[in-house]
């Protein structure tokens, strides 16, 4: 799920970058380098949380949203 997370902020990240590269006349260079900054510095920043056997809080965040979705729809489905 996580993964899923990621690459659908890169999507979003990428669309936004072609609307502003059409609608906004920015310079193609920066609208479409800055996605893969930002997701670059936050692969980064995993990877040193990971070397220092840290918890990652946005990671550790995104999991309890995710189980706390997927308890609230057993509760759905349970009840009918």
């Amino acid at each position: 799920m996580i993964g899923l997370t990621i690459y659908l902020c890169y999507y979003l990240l990428l669309s936004l970058a072609k609307t502003f590269t059409a609608d906004a006349n920015l310079s193609p260079l920066v609208t479409f380098w800055a996605p893969h900054c930002l997701l670059g510095v936050f692969g980064i920043y995993c990877l040193k949380q990971n070397a220092k056997e840290q918890p990652n809080r946005l990671i550790a965040r995104l999991e309890q949203t995710f189980v706390a979705i997927g308890s609230r729809l057993k509760r759905i489905d349970e009840h009918p």
